[in-house]
């Protein structure tokens, strides 16, 4: 990942009444040490020294020239705190100090309002600080007065102690994905550096940064536990993680520590917010006029179905300015690489709907490239891997019209704000969510009816709230909660396949009888997500310990459920329809709630039960289809052994799988064709299958090109004046895509999914062929007649090939 960097240019800069140079200061002998150990080029003794070089700013002027902007000149500090860094941004372009007037009546709003006694935690620290030290760096030789900055030395000493985000350990708690500890870090780094030469105590807070913090804390912690990117603490606080290291990575890089280079973890964040985003907007709720891009929510997420969701700053939860700056300042280190170009188009993506002021002026100016490369050249599945946190994104292609899937393998215990949700899932499908979490806020009166109708409620920060499975009407540790441990996982062109042992997360390393679920003898899930007939298959190993051996299997949507068949009920949300079906155990007790409140205005629940000793197995079926869409034929055989089960699907083709009972997972087998008849078993690995975020992009360890197969049974019967629909469905690496080399007048296909549509105007039989290619030979083809009928005359029986 690492790249070679050029030179640092000497020499000095005059850019209106802003001096640049390359001159160091040198204080004391130790400070002098730190400085080289930490910066090899020094630190200018002239400002700006964050952000800014002067090669840098001289390309920022040169895309102002063609990007004039004139900043707010609102200072109200609950306004958008981006108006003080535009207008600094601004000065150093203009050298007008009247910019800098502005921004400095809000700096000093900002150091009034940040406290400087207390032993809590320090909210205004990371909201404020940055943009402080930015506008003392960026307006220094402006600002007339520097005396008020003084206060950043109190309040850095301060909250740099045994507190909340501390430096340190707070008791037990490690803080490494802590909003305050990345708040405070920025603080340290930036004003240690911006202050430099000028404040005794500079110094000591780039030791803090840098020493304790990024040497003693983050990189143990991004080497083993969180390696990915994916961030502890959800929607709501995760995004903090690359917030707050935005000018800090990017400054210290430009005086020589490569911090993006020491670690992985960011080249990785950029992927998972790209896999965690949804494939096209999203209706947040069944009642939403409008929709956004939209992000799977795990941990705290406040307001997150509401139709203008103010805290994702009423664009969307996929569109943060901040993951979008940190998104921008990715593409500018890896221009000229595919992480850079996918970063590009995610931001192309998101962003069509989005105010103007969606990346900082000071981070936009500096992408010096226009590459964006298409997501579909992405593989379908990602797996951000690590001991403490592990999600895992499937899909069937990269379109709107995609069903998509987020699984947590691995979830990190409750600090602050993370909730009890390792084995969750969750489905989309279309711009609908499918399959969803009761999202929420934890301790803020996101509350729902609790399980199996006792009296109360509970929280959304318990187990209840996601698709897991409790035990005894408990679920997972509320506290100290053990790692699970991923044993398998396994992508593949028809499906996706992961099994997690869970067992630890249900129990607490600090009072099991109090935190932890001493019910709980062994919960190992396995998951396959069927790739074509667009169906994620569940399997749960269960053991209980005592003498309440009720097992409940919970799955929540956003529209009621209702009976649908037997052993099957069903969640309709728009023209999106979730259809649950039970395999074993073969009657189990079914309840439905309704969750919704003030707060949470579009939430539903199931709970699935059996109770027994020994080794007991939950399988479900859990397919997304159109509402006028057919279900699955779903055919089991059940043994002593094993589970044998055939999915059919009238146009989209047959699975079957074969699932060893137990309570470890070991051995299964799976296969998919066009007919049932066709399907060949292979197994399933028996390890974890690797996956490397390079510079171009995830690369999957023996995924090899694979030529495209047609494995979807064409529609031959269509009656005059309806609408006739057949969706093509291929496997092969890279992705195939589809054209019509033979077809009908006014037939079409949509290239990238294989969606044929037509309404036929006149009786006949019509001859079809389609092929999909994907570079690697032989193109496949497949080809059949339709025969349309007037309204009213019996359908054909299917007659065609596929090749």
């Amino acid at each position: 990942m690492k790249r070679k960097r050029p030179a640092r240019r000497t020499g000095t800069l005059v850019v209106v009444g802003v001096v640049l140079a390359a001159v160091c200061w040198c204080g004391s002998a130790a400070a002098q040490a730190l400085v080289e150990k930490h910066f090899p080029n020094g630190i200018p003794s002239g400002h700006p020294r964050l952000w800014w070089n002067e090669a840098r700013l001289s390309r920022a002027k040169t895309w102002a020239a063609a990007h004039p902007f004139e900043p707010s000149d609102i200072v109200d500090l609950q306004s958008d705190r981006a108006s003080p860094i535009d207008n600094a941004f601004k000065y150093l372009l203009t050298g007008k100090t009247s910019y800098c007037t502005t921004a400095m009546k809000w700096a000093t709003a900002a150091l009034a309002a940040i406290p400087d006694t207390g032993q809590n935690g320090c909210n205004e620290c990371r909201w404020y600080g940055p943009g402080v030290i930015l506008v003392y760096d960026w307006c220094y030789p402006a600002i007339s007065d520097k005396t008020p900055f003084s206060k950043l030395n109190r309040i850095l000493k301060h909250w740099n102690a045994d507190a909340w985000g501390s430096d340190q350990p707070y008791g037990d708690m490690d803080f490494a994905e802590n909003n305050f500890f990345w708040g405070y870090f920025a603080n340290n780094l930036l004003w240690g550096i911006a202050s430099f030469g000028e404040n005794a105590e500079a110094a000591t807070y780039i030791a803090n940064a840098l020493d304790k913090r990024w040497d003693g804390v983050v990189r143990p912690h991004f080497t083993t536990c969180n390696p990915s990117g994916t961030p502890f603490e959800g929607t709501d606080y995760g995004h903090y993680m690359v917030d707050y290291m935005l000018f800090p990575l990017v400054t210290a890089g430009l005086l020589g520590r490569d911090m993006l280079g020491e670690t992985g973890y960011y080249a990785g964040a950029v992927f998972n917010f790209i896999y965690n985003t949804t494939p096209a907007p999203t209706y947040q709720n069944p009642a939403s006029k409008i929709a956004y891009f939209s992000v799977f929510p795990y941990g705290d997420a406040q307001d997150f179905v509401a139709d203008s969701p103010g805290v994702y700053w009423d664009i969307g939860p996929a569109q943060r300015p901040n993951v979008a700056a940190f998104m921008k300042m990715m593409a500018t280190r890896y221009d000229g690489h595919g992480l850079a170009a996918y970063a590009r188009r995610w931001l192309s993506l998101t962003g069509a709907t989005v105010p103007a002021l969606y990346v900082l002026n000071a981070v936009a100016s500096l992408d010096p490239g226009s590459e964006e490369r298409d997501l579909a050249k992405l593989p379908l599945d990602y797996y951000a891997s690590g001991s403490c946190i592990a999600h895992a994104f499937a899909r069937t292609n990269w379109t709107s019209s995609a069903t998509a899937v987020h699984m947590q393998l691995v979830s990190p215990p409750i600090l602050g704000h993370e909730h009890a949700d390792a084995g969750h899932w969750q489905i989309w499908r279309k711009g609908r969510w499918v399959a969803l979490e009761a999202s929420g806020r934890a301790d803020s009166g996101f509350l729902i009816p609790s399980y199996a109708g006792t009296k109360g409620t509970t929280d959304v920060r318990e187990s209840l709230a996601h698709n897991v499975v409790l035990f005894a009407g408990k679920g997972l540790a509320s506290t100290g909660m053990g790692f699970a441990t991923l044993k398998r996982l396994e992508t593949n062109p028809n499906y996706f396949y992961a099994v997690t042992d869970l067992t630890a997360s249900y129990h607490s390393k600090d009072d099991d009888a109090r935190y932890g679920n001493p019910s709980v003898g062994h919960e190992e899930r396995e998951f396959i997500f069927i790739r074509p007939l667009e169906t994620l298959v569940i399997l749960d190993r269960m053991l209980s310990n005592g003498s309440d051996t009720r097992k409940g299997f919970i799955v929540h949507a956003q529209t009621a459920f209702k009976a649908a068949g037997t052993n099957s009920y069903s969640a309709t949300n728009g023209d999106q329809v979730l259809l649950l079906t039970t395999v074993s155990p073969a009657a189990p007790t079914y309840r439905t709630y309704d969750e919704r409140s003030s707060a949470l205005p579009a939430s539903y629940r199931l709970e699935v039960e059996t109770s027994g000793a020994g080794v007991q197995h939950f399988l479900h079926v859990a397919q997304a289809r159109d509402s006028s869409g057919s279900n699955l034929t779903i055919t089991p055989t059940e043994s002593d052994q094993e589970f044998d089960v055939t999915l059919s699907h009238p146009t989209l083709g047959c699975a079957r799988l074969v699932l060893k009972k137990g309570s470890t997972s070991t051995g299964g087998q799976f296969g998919y064709a066009a007919t049932c008849a066709a399907v060949t078993l292979r197994p399933f690995i028996d390890s974890i299958q690797g996956l490397e975020v390079t510079s171009e992009g995830p690369v999957w360890s023996g995924l090899t090109e694979a030529a495209p197969v047609i494995s979807s049974t064409p529609v031959v019967a269509a009656t005059v004046g309806i609408p006739y629909v057949y969706d093509v469905y291929a496997s092969g690496w890279p992705q195939p895509t589809f054209s019509l080399v033979e077809n009908p007048p006014d037939m079409s296909i949509v290239a990238a999914t294989g969606l044929i549509t037509w309404t036929p105007n006149k009786e006949g039989t019509f001859k079809v062929t389609v092929v999909a290619r994907n570079g690697v030979a032989p193109d496949a083809k497949q080809s059949f007649e339709i025969v349309v009928t007037p309204p009213g005359a019996v359908s054909p029986p299917n007659k065609g090939t596929a090749g």
